[in-house]
């Protein structure tokens, strides 16, 4: 079972770009540092040893429609290609990091936790108990150019 931990962005920024580089994510590093010295970033960690096997990064704030409340928004989640479809305990490694990022958001007191989830995530985020709350729709604006 791998070993899942709370990290610092900065300590592993090139770890998560170069993971996420096949992908054609290019993540803005600086604006990423801005909101860990905020305060604001969680990365938390899947590894063996030092070999990482996913990360999900979530920002945690007070909710803009709820001024008293603490939530977290997932921002990114990536599993390594080799375990993706490898169990652990009988759920994805996705499902025991996500539960892992749960507890510990919780522990620090966010009551909620929103992510947006592709058609592969879902499963994951429904295993967990997670809910539909809004559908997310996106248009590339050369779209509309060529409408």
């Amino acid at each position: 079972m791998p070993t899942f931990k709370t990290e610092k962005f900065s300590a592993i920024a090139t770890e998560i770009t170069d993971a996420l580089a096949p992908t054609g994510v290019d993540l803005e590093i600086e604006r990423y540092a801005k909101v860990d010295a905020a305060g604001s970033l969680r990365v938390f960690t899947a590894r063996d040893g030092d070999e990482l096997l996913g990360f999900a990064i979530f920002t945690v704030s007070v909710h803009p429609h709820h001024r008293t409340e603490l939530w977290g928004f997932v921002d990114k989640m990536w599993i390594a290609e080799t375990v993706r479809h490898t169990s652990f305990d009988g759920h994805p490694l996705a499902t025991h990091l996500l539960a892992d990022s749960e507890r510990s958001l919780h522990r620090e007191g966010v009551i909620a936790i929103r992510g947006a989830a592709s058609a592969d995530e879902e499963a994951v985020y429904r295993s967990l108990g997670y809910e539909a709350v809004e559908i997310i729709f996106e248009r590339r604006t050369t779209a509309i150019l060529d409408s």
